[in-house]
């Protein structure tokens, strides 16, 4: 698989195994801590076998792309609604 925008360690280790389990393993192949940055384009040839095989299945068959470390923009007080999210009292 390759590295797509916006992926981070758990993503790969879900989208590859099913699980956030192997992450280390993920991270270990790739040189790099659990939280650091993901190099997007490269190519990650195998990590473990798979540990949830019923998540991994799910995320084939609907062509799931992980991608946790995507930003809306849209996040602060700025944005915050009145009632909503920020709750005057």
């Amino acid at each position: 698989m390759i590295i797509a925008n916006g992926q981070d360690c758990f993503d790969i280790a879900l989208q590859m195994t099913g699980h956030i389990e192997s992450v280390f393993k993920v991270a270990e192949l790739l040189g790099l801590g659990i939280t650091d940055a993901m190099p997007v384009g490269v190519r990650v040839l195998t990590v473990d076998a798979p540990l949830d095989k019923r998540v991994l299945r799910i995320y084939q068959e609907r062509g799931i792309v992980p991608a946790s470390n995507i930003s809306s923009g849209w996040a602060g007080v700025d944005y915050w609604s009145l009632e909503l999210e920020f709750v005057v009292t």
